[in-house]
């Protein structure tokens, strides 16, 4: 295995995938664990990930303990970004704040013929994001690639841990995956990393922490929930009782293909159905993004812990489709997080499967359930639903506005080739109205915003550019079909600096 140590970069997570996505499974740790975690797990090699701190600051440095264990023990570092400097900083060298910090793209100039840059060219393009940069190395150090601004772009410690200071993770450097699979290898580490067979141990752990108690999920049709409920299924049948309650937030016939999918496709005997108004009730009036988010959480906890009071009193345990990318947001407070909810009142002891999965490993353990592709394949949709992509108030007339022009976005995109490179594609209603001419007349009417980006955890994401004769068409259709319309408009922000979903 390979040990990720989490210094607060965004990039950490996707680190991690990546490994795996080679074939080598990897843990996100924290650093004051570090020394903990490789005595106990005796990784092949660890990787320190970037962060917004400075290593400057003696708070957050580690230990040359590490060092000189993991040099006895012939573990192998890479550090990446803030992880390169602090590798500096732990052998000897000197960090300051740069004349002239890089982000974006840069070009790479390898100066030695270095394992880790296996079968890369000589010029590569990397992804920087650094305002700090070491400007002297300790004795002990060799440089082995620069470039135009960064001297010490990429830099071998002591002849064994290796420090670079841009970004192999990030699909911006061209070639990134060959240099982690380079450490891979330098590390001796055995591919053995198949999600597919993680269904056993999973389901197994389910049965031996549940035994035959009522167990209980509250579904959505995502694909999160959906795995959780089939892993469950799988071994404790008609004792696991699937709620879908529909907030009336849902997409376009979303509400009649969740219920198809449960009773019909899947064959769930024990799927409830329950749907309210009580959401966009208590919405009413609110404008805050993170408000309306605490709303629909406190809500959903309040109707459905009286569902189990009142219909499954005798339940002991709640299943949660939380995933990787939940938690590290939730523990950020970049938003709160539907899937982190236990409801009011009760006493739950909680089943999480799917909680150190990836969302692309969680899709390759729904292809080995058998359950439909329409499913494993459905993009992302956000637990508050149409409530944060309606910008400010919401209303009845707001979300039938966005629901419609929505629809009429996935039906044109889906016959475009482009929809398999598709993560997430919405659209988003602007709060302002602006003038429009239909016909001879003036009118005022609302804007939508079409948002249609690629990625591949979420952690990230970039555009998808479409056609712009599919968007013109998409455009017209909206324009002409929507009532309360006057313009539409194309987001083209990458995130970061951007969100995916508008709030």
């Amino acid at each position: 295995m390979i040990v990720v140590v989490n210094f607060g970069g965004q990039y950490a997570h996707l680190i991690c995938k990546n490994i795996r996505e080679l074939g080598v499974y990897s843990e996100l740790i924290d650093p004051q664990d570090i020394l903990f975690v490789i005595k106990q797990k005796k990784p092949k090699g660890i990787i320190f990930s970037g962060g917004p701190q400075s290593v400057n600051d003696e708070a957050f440095l580690v230990s040359n303990k590490v060092i000189k264990y993991c040099k006895k023990k012939k573990i192998r570092i890479l550090g990446i970004c803030y992880g390169h400097q602090l590798l500096a900083k732990l052998f000897g060298g000197i960090i300051t704040e740069s004349k002239r910090p890089e982000y974006g793209k840069c070009q790479l100039k390898i100066l030695e013929n270095n394992p880790i840059f296996d079968r890369l060219e000589k010029t590569e393009q990397v992804w920087m994001s650094h305002r700090d940069e070491v400007i002297k190395l300790p004795t002990s150090a060799r440089v082995i690639a620069e470039t135009r601004s960064c001297k010490a772009a990429a830099v071998i410690f002591n002849d064994y841990f290796t420090g670079i200071q841009f970004h192999p993770e990030v699909k911006h450097t061209l070639n990134g995956m060959f240099i982690l699979d380079n450490f891979l290898r330098i590390c001796n580490c055995k591919k053995d990393w198949i999600v597919d067979k993680t269904i056993n141990s999973i389901t197994k752990k389910i049965k031996n922490t549940v035994g035959n108690d009522k167990v209980i999920i509250a579904v959505s049709g995502g694909v999160d929930s959906t795995v959780a409920a089939m892993l469950c299924h799988r071994v404790i049948k008609d004792n696991l009782i699937c709620v879908f309650i529909d907030h009336q937030l849902l997409r376009e016939q979303e509400s009649t293909e969740v219920r198809e999918l449960f009773q019909i496709t899947l064959g769930f005997k024990n799927f409830h159905y329950f749907p309210t108004n009580v959401f966009i009730d208590k919405l009413k009036g609110v404008k805050k993004p993170e408000k309306k988010r605490k709303i629909i959480g406190l809500t959903f906890m309040e109707v459905f812990s009286n569902i189990i009071k009142r219909y499954y009193p005798d339940v002991k345990w709640l299943v949660q489709g939380t995933i990787y990318p939940d938690v590290v947001e939730s523990r950020k407070k970049i938003k709160s997080h539907h899937n982190l909810i236990i409801p009011q009142g009760l006493s739950f002891r909680i089943v999480e499967p799917l909680r150190d999965l990836y969302k692309n490993e969680v899709r390759k353990l729904g292809k080995s359930l058998n359950i439909p592709d329409i499913v494993i394949n459905r993009q992302p949709f956000p637990g508050p639903g149409l409530a944060i992509r309606i910008v400010g108030k919401i209303t009845y007339k707001k979300i039938k506005i966005v629901r419609k022009a929505d629809y009429i976005l996935q039906e044109e995109l889906k016959k475009s080739k482009c929809y398999k490179n598709i993560w997430q594609s919405y659209a988003g209603l602007l709060s302002s109205k602006t003038v429009g001419l239909k016909g001879d007349a003036r009118c005022y009417g609302y804007t939508i915003v079409i948002r249609i980006v690629e990625s591949i955890n979420a952690m990230t994401a970039d555009i998808v550019r479409v056609e712009w004769d599919i968007l013109e068409k998409i455009t017209s259709r909206i324009t002409n079909e929507v009532k309360g319309i006057t313009r539409v408009m194309i987001d083209l922000t990458t995130k970061p600096p951007g969100t995916i979903e508008l709030e």
